[in-house]
């Protein structure tokens, strides 16, 4: 875009933000004054026990913190360049333990190099024509500091407990890619751990295009996403796991008046036409929310994951699976553990996972004992793991052949590839059992 026509609209912003100032008193309202003016979107209820502040209610609630006005409509953002603005509030408590070696990480004392962070988009591919124009962003903050006022004055330190900081970065046109970027990357520089919902997938890759784009270095580091745990724990009980079913089935925050995903690009296309940042609030609201609700829904994963009882209902059997993968003890013996609760509640997937795993184990008494079992609930999968246990481990080919006939006596659906395996199994004991009758003979 040539740099007459950005000249051209910055004046048109700035001149609509006189005009307002003017018609309001000089308050300069235009629908996103600070923090403080913009209405809550959430009720909350069942949330994990995240300290209370003053502001929001709740599970979080939040003091502001502002810098000067700047852009029109854009009171309670400090402005940090010609199109770059930024907002700060803090939120008093913990967020309880960094994810764990359990989870793949190497150690549990990790909580300062966390930043959780989401973005907000032109578009909803991560190709080259999709821009970044607002991320937020939240951190752990644990060395002692002085709360000050938006005047800067300073009332008493916080005595060493940790709080949150929540920060929206905001690019209020295209010029302002390369100072928004390069903002955001030394803020990347200070974590090692990025907590994002679907972040591996889709945020990650795109801030890495925009960054090639405009030739700069970036590298997010270790990923975290809470997507791929929240499809294991609560997948198969709430279908969907968008994060707003999350919130809303799990969390127990119901989000009022939300804007949907596939409004935010219009809505910013129609700022730039127009210089109403008003149509901004809700893009900001949702962003800051969907920030919020990542602290909370790790606080409650980690909760699930350290053992305690209180909270909400997941899927043992899933978590279990996905454990057991990693190479980490500590993460298998958990796995094993939700696996065992699974499968005491009647779930034969767990009862798969945990006799396949003692299988390849040579744990064999215990496989054995979990095959018998499902196979009086008529499990085809128990029946051919006897099957083969007897035919090839233990080389009694009648006990083998028994395990065959007593799953075709079942008269439970089976698909073709089933029959098949079945009759050329039988076909191949009855075969050892003559010849090994001969060989006796002989």
């Amino acid at each position: 875009m040539p740099g007459r026509d950005l000249t051209n609209r910055l004046s048109v912003l700035k001149k609509i933000h006189r005009e307002k100032s003017s018609a309001a008193g000089g308050k300069g309202d235009s629908g996103l004054s600070g923090r403080p003016d913009i209405p809550e979107t959430t009720e909350q209820s069942g949330c994990p026990d995240i300290p209370k502040t003053t502001e929001q209610s709740g599970c979080l609630n939040t003091s502001g913190s502002s810098g000067p006005h700047g852009s029109p409509g854009l009171s309670g953002w400090e402005q940090l360049g010609e199109f770059l603005y930024r907002r700060r509030e803090y939120i008093s408590g913990s967020i309880g333990p960094a994810p764990a070696g359990r989870m793949g990480l190497k150690d549990f004392d990790r909580q300062p190099e966390l930043l959780f962070y989401d973005t907000e988009t032109t578009g909803l591919s991560s190709g080259t024509g999709t821009f970044i124009f607002l991320l937020g962003m939240a951190w752990v903050e644990q060395s002692t500091y002085v709360e000050r006022d938006i005047e800067g004055r300073g009332s008493s330190d916080n005595g060493g407990v940790p709080r949150i900081v929540l920060e929206q970065v905001f690019a209020a046109d295209y010029p302002g890619e390369p100072e928004f970027l390069s903002y955001i990357g030394k803020q990347f520089k200070e974590h090692n751990i990025f907590v994002s919902f679907n972040g591996k997938s889709y945020d990650s890759h795109l801030l890495k295009t925009r960054f090639l784009m405009n030739g700069m270095d970036f590298e997010p580091g270790e990923q975290y996403d809470l997507l791929h745990i929240s499809r294991r724990l609560w997948g198969r009980l709430i279908g969907k796991c968008s994060l707003s079913n999350i919130e809303e089935k799990i969390l127990g925050i119901h989000r009022n008046g939300d804007i949907p995903g596939y409004e935010v690009p219009e809505r910013y296309f129609s700022f730039l036409r127009t210089g109403n940042a008003g149509l901004l609030t809700d893009v900001f609201r949702h962003n800051r929310q969907d920030v919020i609700s990542m602290v909370i829904l790790l606080n409650v994963i980690e909760k699930i994951l350290s053992g305690e009882k209180s909270g909400p209902v997941f899927d043992h059997t899933s978590l279990g699976a996905y454990l057991l993968k990693g190479n980490n003890p500590q993460s298998a013996a958990l796995g094993e553990k939700h696996l065992n609760r699974g499968f005491a509640e009647g779930d034969a997937r767990a009862g798969r996972f945990l006799s396949l795993m003692h299988k390849r184990k040579g744990q064999w008494e215990k496989a054995i004992e979990i095959w018998y079992k499902m196979a009086g609930k008529k499990s085809l999968f128990a029946v051919t793991e006897l099957a083969k246990y007897y035919e090839h481990k233990k080389r009694d080919y009648e006990s083998a052949l028994a395990w065959v006939d007593k799953c075709l006596l079942w008269n439970i659906p089976l698909s073709t590839g089933d029959r098949f395996e079945i009759s050329r199994r039988k076909k191949r004991l009855i075969i050892k059992i003559k010849n090994s009758k001969f060989e006796n003979r002989s």
